[in-house]
C-alpha cells in the first residue's frame, strides 16, 4: 500500500510540475502577445504621425505654390491692365488732337 501511495505522490508531483509548466507557458505567451500588441500600437502611431507630417508639408508646399502663382498672375494682369490703360490714354490723346 505504501508503494501505491508513493506512486500516487510521484504522479501527483509530476502532474503539478506539468501543470505549472503549462501555466507558465501560457503566461509567457500572453506577455509576448501583449508586448507585440504594444509594439504594433507604437509603430502604428509613429507611421500615422509621419504620414500626417508629410501631408502637412505637402499642403504647406501647395499653399506656397498657390500663393506664388496667384501673385504672379496678379502681377501679370496688372501689367496687362497698365498697358491697356496706356494704349487707351494714347488713343484718347490722339482722338482729342484730331477733334481740336
Amino acid at each position: 500500500m505504501t508503494e501505491a501511495l508513493e506512486k500516487k505522490a510521484i504522479e501527483k508531483e509530476q502532474w503539478q510540475e506539468m501543470y505549472m509548466k503549462k501555466v507558465e507557458a501560457e503566461i509567457q505567451q500572453r506577455e509576448v502577445h501583449n508586448i507585440f500588441i504594444y509594439i504594433k500600437k507604437i509603430f502604428k502611431e509613429k507611421l500615422l504621425a509621419d504620414r500626417d507630417k508629410e501631408i502637412e508639408e505637402i499642403i504647406e508646399k501647395l499653399e506656397a505654390e498657390t500663393n506664388s502663382s496667384a501673385t504672379d498672375i496678379t502681377r501679370k494682369y496688372r501689367l496687362e491692365i497698365e498697358k491697356v490703360k496706356a494704349t487707351m490714354a494714347e488713343e484718347v490723346k490722339q482722338v482729342s488732337l484730331l477733334i481740336t
